[in-house]
């Protein structure tokens, strides 16, 4: 068993004694798997410190993985959805919901950020790394606390 989402629930759990806690159990199948990312992403997005480079990254996965829930919810091609009149956003048609758009306002970030995130999730493992040791010489710079100026006495 793999737990997915509620780690500090568990511990808070396990230090007061508790013996039983409620959970949900999901069988292992792709769908399942899938689900099981997203909450685990969405738990971290919205409540961890993460680096620029963590998040984009987890902004990525999330934006392909809601791509590919779309994608498995459209029962009629994207072509035909596009040429019928009536169908999509707005009474006068046009595109249907879904995409980019979509997947970004459902993890709280505008389109812009989420092709930001597609570009750096698709970046390569050597790119990421030189943002990494960048991010991380940045944080170091933030949190060395300043001295304080020096005085002469004459």
């Amino acid at each position: 068993m793999v737990l997915v989402a509620g780690k500090h629930r568990l511990e808070a759990a396990r230090l007061l004694g508790w013996k039983t806690i409620q959970a949900y159990v999901i069988n292992p199948s792709p769908t399942a798997e899938r689900t099981c990312r997203l909450w685990y992403l969405s738990e971290n997005l919205h409540r961890s410190d993460l680096t620029v480079l963590e998040r984009q990254e987890m902004e990525a996965e999330w934006l392909d993985l809601m791509t590919q829930v779309e994608a498995e919810q459209v029962s009629v091609p994207r072509e035909q959805k596009l040429r019928k009149r009536g169908t999509g956003q707005g009474a006068g048609g046009g595109r249907p919901k879904g995409g980019t758009s979509e997947s970004a306002r459902a993890v709280g970030i505008d389109r812009v950020e989420a092709i930001r995130a597609k570009k750096v999730g698709a970046a390569s493992p050597e790119a990421k790394a030189i943002i990494k040791e960048a991010d991380q010489a940045m944080t170091i710079f933030v949190r060395t606390p300043s001295l304080p100026p020096t005085t002469s006495v004459p």
